[in-house]
């Protein structure tokens, strides 16, 4: 049986803050090799959850009840699925876990920070994607997680050069405004 987890669909969704389309997302479903049939379930299962996957935008971890049965009826959905259709949902993940990496990526050299610090940022968050992945579908630990990832980020930034401390304050305003307008 497949898993879904809330970080992924969030993954899957808050694409959108970084300018991909609904089609792009469409495309991506297509691309990973779900069958049109899989794509009509989760865009339906997607439709009927629109408040959760802007909760889950706001707030990966978020442990409310609407994000729990987005989750559960993802979860239902992929027990359900073929084998070809889970595997392709994993491809789907990954691509979108890729998109949401690239996006925060070019915002933050946007924001003026160092290809130096973008890749240290890049090590940390890689340092806890075991930790993340374990937590998936445990909206508490997964909060967790995040925090501790937060902190060690945090704490590499007390570290860098000046002009990268500045810029990243300029990218947590920037990720702020992306957050406020997905709300």
């Amino acid at each position: 049986m497949a898993q879904a987890s809330t970080l992924v669909v969030l993954l899957g969704v808050v694409v959108a803050a970084f300018a991909q389309t609904d089609l792009a997302t469409l495309q991506a479903l297509r691309a990973s090799g779900l069958s049109n049939a899989a794509i009509i379930a989760i865009s339906q299962i997607a439709s009927q959850h629109q408040d959760a996957l802007k909760q889950l935008q706001i707030n990966p971890a978020s442990n409310n009840e609407g994000v729990k049965a987005l989750n559960d009826d993802i979860e239902k959905f992929l027990a359900t699925a073929s084998a070809a259709d889970q595997a392709a949902w994993k491809n789907f993940e990954a691509q979108m876990t890729q998109n949401y990496i690239d996006g925060y990526t070019k915002v933050m050299k946007e924001s003026g920070l160092s290809d130096a610090a973008i890749a240290q940022i890049t090590v940390i968050a890689k340092q806890h994607e075991a930790a993340l992945k374990a937590a998936q579908g445990n909206p508490g630990a997964l909060q967790a997680g995040f925090e501790i990832l937060k902190a060690d980020i945090e704490a590499y930034i007390a570290t860098a050069s000046p002009a990268d401390q500045a810029a990243w304050k300029v990218y947590s305003q920037k990720v702020q405004a992306l957050e406020q307008a997905a709300n």
